[in-house]
């Protein structure tokens, strides 16, 4: 048996459950843990954002919950539905969080609505479905919680500051979480990606070969820590995010801000 078919076997009966599989990273990580044998629960906005090859595994491996993550339910939803693939002999091996949106606004312009709606989708959400899930994972003794953060919750840029504050708050939950649950052996664990090929922003140089190449990395990071090959809490999910965090380590709330503007000059 190839090492490859042995994956796949071995993971047949693991639950994976990934947020925002429609494009981009999401979509990645939806054909490379389906390609490694997993039972996926994707949840998306709309399935026809699936591209026809990941359909075909439909009713073998994935399994489809289509949810607007900004609705107030959203986590209750999304346990109910892992509860009942519980029921089939599965095993919830790892949550990925990866949905988010971006709103772009000055402090002083923000629409309020629209702040919200970053905040549950990018925070809340996660929340409450991390609240839900915790006693499945408790009663397994085991299970991995990775959510994908951002640079923006380190350092913050003008226009920028609702989604800093929903990636800064993901982290601190984070943070919480991987100390009140590691004597239930459950891991938790952020990967946070520097710049990458993305449907958050469209902006020309997400579609370069080199972002190509760092989605890859953030893919390549979170794959690693659900099969256990990664120690640590907080993960550079790329090389630029790897230098930027160092850059940041001890430096003054002002040279933060220096190095944020260059940061973003370089993007």
């Amino acid at each position: 048996m190839s090492g490859a078919r042995g994956v796949a076997m071995n993971n047949k009966s693991k639950l994976i459950v990934i947020t925002g599989c429609g494009s981009g990273l999401g979509a990645e990580f939806l054909v490379r843990f389906l390609g490694r044998g997993y039972q996926v629960l994707a949840v998306l906005r709309r399935r026809d954002d699936l591209d026809v090859e990941v359909q075909s595994y439909i009713g073998s491996q994935l399994h489809i919950l289509e949810l607007d993550l900004a609705c107030e339910n959203a986590g209750r939803k999304i346990a109910s539905q892992v509860t009942s693939l519980l029921e089939t002999g599965l095993c919830l091996d790892a949550v990925l969080f990866n949905a988010a949106v971006h709103y772009g606004s000055s402090v002083e312009d923000m629409n309020l609505a629209r702040a919200h709606d970053t905040m549950a989708v990018n925070f809340y959400s996660v929340l409450s479905a991390t609240q839900c899930l915790i006693p499945v994972l408790k009663r397994q003794r085991s299970g991995k919680l990775l959510a994908i953060s951002s640079l923006s919750a380190h350092i913050a840029l003008a226009n920028d500051a609702i989604y800093s504050a929903s990636k800064a708050a993901l982290e601190r939950l984070f943070e919480s979480l991987d100390v009140e649950l590691a004597p239930f052996g459950i891991d938790v664990g952020l990967v946070v990606p520097g710049a990458f090929k993305s449907n958050l922003m469209n902006a020309e140089e997400n579609q370069s070969d080199k972002a190509s190449v760092a989605l890859n990395e953030v893919v390549e990071t979170a794959i690693d820590f659900v099969a256990c090959n990664l120690d640590g809490f907080s993960i550079p999910g790329n090389q630029q995010a790897k230098e930027v965090l160092g850059s940041l380590s001890g430096k003054s709330p002002k040279e933060r801000q220096q190095l944020a503007r260059s940061w973003s000059v370089s993007q």
